[in-house]
């Protein structure tokens, strides 16, 4: 599948001067054909024209209005291959060393347990609850 890449350049506004053409629609449509061709020679294909919605700030409170502003649409296919490839994974190779690999050597079974972290920073209560609060009875009357 083929894939493209996209260019949106805005549409002129005003028609330009050309040698030999007459009149408004004539010099705007040559204009609009000058910037065709120069994106054509860059490898852009012309795909079309949009009208959209633009907010726009104006003054200096900043009151938005609402303007359509026209766009030139161009795509080109890229040179991504269109079809990319699953990648193979191989098992690693693990070189061990020979004083490693021998039977001989042994490596302790039950090394010193290493503490808890957490254990480390608790600390035991001076006293506890029930020898500090008095039990609660029956009311006397003393």
């Amino acid at each position: 599948m083929a894939e493209f890449e996209y260019k949106v350049v805005p549409a002129p506004r005003k028609a330009g001067r050309a040698k030999g053409v007459r009149g408004h629609d004539e010099k705007y449509a040559y204009t609009l054909g000058e910037i065709m061709n120069k994106m054509a020679a860059d490898g852009w294909q012309y795909l079309r024209a949009e009208s959209l919605p633009v907010d726009e700030k104006a003054g200096m409170m900043g009151k938005t209005t609402e303007k359509y502003l026209s766009l030139l649409v161009f795509q080109r296919q890229t040179n991504a291959p269109a079809a990319i490839a699953e990648p193979v994974f191989e098992e690693p190779t693990v070189n061990v060393p020979e004083f490693l690999s021998d039977p001989a050597v042994q490596t302790p079974v039950n090394p010193e347990p290493v503490a808890d972290p957490m254990e480390l920073h608790r600390s035991e209560p001076e006293e506890t609850i029930e020898e500090t609060v008095p039990s609660l009875g029956p009311a006397t009357r003393d």
